[in-house]
């Protein structure tokens, strides 16, 4: 397991939150909201954990 594909699978998963954000807004703009800030929440913690098994 790389960094790059790594790198390639928190990108796959962004890129499908993403979508699942045009398709709530599409439906329901207050459960896109949500989906969206859940989205910002699960990359954060990607992103920290990933920072963090880079170290050790």
């Amino acid at each position: 397991m790389t960094a790059k594909w790594l790198l390639y699978e928190v990108l796959r998963a962004l890129l499908v939150r993403v979508a699942f954000f045009f398709v709530f807004f599409m439906l329901n703009q207050e459960m896109a909201l949500v989906a969206g800030i859940a989205a910002a929440i699960g990359w954060m913690l990607v992103f920290t954990m990933y920072k963090f098994f880079r170290k050790t």
